[in-house]
């Protein structure tokens, strides 16, 4: 039973006499006490406050956006943060420290939007384009955006990046709206199965025209299709790469993680992990014991100055 439903019961069984007063009034209470609960864990949190309204409840940050609670998505970024604290805290600010002011930054799996906010919020005159195929959730990037008055910043496509253009078959769990993919990848009852459109990265620049300084990519294991789609582009412009890299997402889609390191070392690349303090470390090769899931790449070419900044922070 969930609270909100919990809440109208007992209220209807106080109401028909079936719940007295003082039992209605004491397993209300039960629910009620959460919220000091709540104040006590926030203490622990990037999240400044929780605000509570007709409709919604919202996380605010410390610094950052606020983003919306849904209570259906179990791994949402606001439920991360309740859990352990923050959400990818160096990362983030590596990421971030790639993107210049004037910049232009591809988010290629934007779900929520946090990536895309976090550069609007952070960084002046940065042209952003965020990339969300799943219906639902492009709809929930859009009301974020909103929510923070970013929605006239951000450019959202709802579209996926792939290594074709054309429709696919993608699945959807609501209760973890992170994790669509191409592939099934929870087998969940709740999967659902959904038409999005895709497009190649290079077939996208070339038809508006863009160059990308910046790209993050967190697509589910569709990481290599993505980029294999881009190849003419990451060979052109050299953009800043962060990529989401599992074996166990890599797997149903027939690829090691090591096939994308071995595509864009081919194409002058350089690979490093995030260290604490918001340092890059040179990384060699996934095995077994790898325990890095997200990856940074830099083009010597054009990044040797920021290279020799983070690396050597």
């Amino acid at each position: 039973m969930t609270a909100p439903s919990a809440f109208r019961d007992l209220l209807a069984a106080y109401e028909a006499g079936r719940l007295p007063k003082a039992a209605f009034i004491a397993q209300m209470f039960d629910h009620h006490r959460l919220l000091a609960a709540y104040a006590d864990r926030l203490a622990d949190t990037a999240i400044a406050r929780i605000e509570i309204r007709r409709g919604e409840v919202v996380a605010v940050l410390a610094n950052g956006p606020s983003m919306i609670i849904d209570d259906t998505d179990t791994r949402s970024i606001p439920l991360e943060m309740l859990h352990w604290g923050d959400f990818e805290p160096v990362e983030r600010s590596i990421l971030m420290a790639m993107i210049d002011d004037g910049a232009t930054f591809f988010d290629v799996g934007a779900n929520m939007g946090w990536y895309s906010m976090l550069a609007a919020t952070e960084r002046h005159d940065v042209a952003l384009h965020a990339f969300e195929p799943i219906p639902a959730t492009h709809a929930r990037l859009q009301r974020h955006l909103a929510l923070n008055g970013l929605d006239e910043r951000v450019t959202t496509w709802p579209i996926g990046l792939s290594d074709t253009r054309g429709q696919a078959t993608f699945y959807f769990d609501p209760a973890m709206t992170g994790n669509a993919s191409g592939r099934d990848l929870s087998g969940a009852p709740g999967v659902q199965q959904v038409t999005v459109q895709l497009t190649t990265l290079d077939d996208f620049t070339r038809d508006h025209g863009l160059q990308v300084d910046v790209l993050k990519c967190d697509v589910e294991g569709a990481e290599l299709k993505v980029l294999q789609g881009g190849v003419a582009t990451l060979r052109r412009d050299k953009p800043a790469l962060m990529v989401e890299i599992l074996r166990k997402w890599c797997k149903p889609y027939g690829y090691h993680p090591n096939d994308i390191l071995t595509l864009l070392r081919g194409l002058g690349y350089e690979v490093f992990v995030a260290h604490a303090a918001g340092r890059l470390v040179p990384f060699g090769e996934v095995d077994d014991d790898t325990v890095e899931t997200n990856y940074f790449f830099l083009h010597p070419d054009r990044h040797a100055a920021r290279i020799a900044q983070l690396v050597g922070a």
